[in-house]
């Protein structure tokens, strides 16, 4: 087996290499590529007793994008957090990369996922998040866009899709609305969002997550739970920086249960 491996700031050099030989000490940092076995890249790493560099690529909608939140967002949020913990680590800290787009539904998650996973390769160790489903909750003109059943299909094989790059997996699940700044939404008076039907969506997209044994971050319930929670809502569907918050620790806390961010 041919491997192409050269040093850190020393541009590429050609080199073949055993796969026997990937298992032997190998001098300084160097950069692996491994077109047809990244596993192999793996074991090079773990053989230097050095994790390999951690990506965390997250799936969302505006809320996950960052509106309207002046520090960026719960995504930023922890963007920052895991570079302040993991930079001494160089490329072997964890990165992450928010690959949410405003307005998107799961159906059109659904569409775009392949050509985004071929591209950016994730790695068994890698973690997907999804943090997307409440756009599908909308009325337009009066009409639903999409059903639960719907979704549930949509969530399904997004999960199975991911599976087949990396087991570690977790859905971010949906957060309330206020009606009475919803429905209809001012700069969009051909469309509404409703809570109750939020509700119905979020309790599907729970169920589908525990079906599929993916760890689910609940946020409807704990918010709704307390009244005051439109207080947490910037336009009364996007979090404000309070909303925003919440999330992140949420988000901070499942992390560093996983393993991942080396600070407090």
């Amino acid at each position: 087996m041919e491997l192409l491996l050269w040093p850190r700031g020393r541009g590429r050099q050609g080199a073949s290499v055993s796969q026997e030989a990937v298992g032997s000490p190998l001098e300084g940092v160097w950069r692996v590529y491994l077109p047809h076995a990244p596993q192999l890249c793996y074991t090079c790493h773990r053989q230097k007793g050095r994790q390999p560099m951690i990506k965390i690529f997250i799936f969302g909608d505006s809320i996950a994008y960052g509106a309207w939140d002046p520090e960026g967002g719960w995504v930023e949020r922890l963007r920052q957090w895991l570079f302040g913990t993991t930079r001494g680590d160089y490329n072997r800290g964890t990165f992450l990369y928010n690959l949410s787009i405003v307005g998107e539904t799961t159906a059109e998650l659904r569409k775009r996922f392949p050509t985004e996973l071929a591209a950016r390769q994730p790695a068994p160790e890698d973690l997907i998040v999804f943090a997307t489903g409440i756009n599908d909750t909308q009325f337009v003109q009066g009409q639903p866009i999409a059903t639960p059943t719907d979704v549930c299909t949509h969530v399904r094989a997004l999960l199975q899709q991911a599976r087949t790059w990396t087991p570690r997996l977790c859905w971010v699940g949906l957060t309330p609305v206020d009606d009475a700044r919803t429905t209809p939404i001012p700069w969009m008076p051909d469309r509404a969002y409703r809570n109750a039907i939020v509700a119905e969506f979020e309790a599907a997209i729970r169920q589908t997550a525990a079906a599929e044994a993916v760890p689910y971050i609940e946020l409807f319930r704990p918010w709704t739970a307390d009244r005051g929670y439109p207080q947490l809502l910037c336009d009364g569907i996007h979090p404000n920086a309070a909303g925003h918050a919440q999330i992140y620790e949420r988000m901070k806390t499942f992390l560093q249960l996983q393993g991942l961010g080396n600070g407090t």
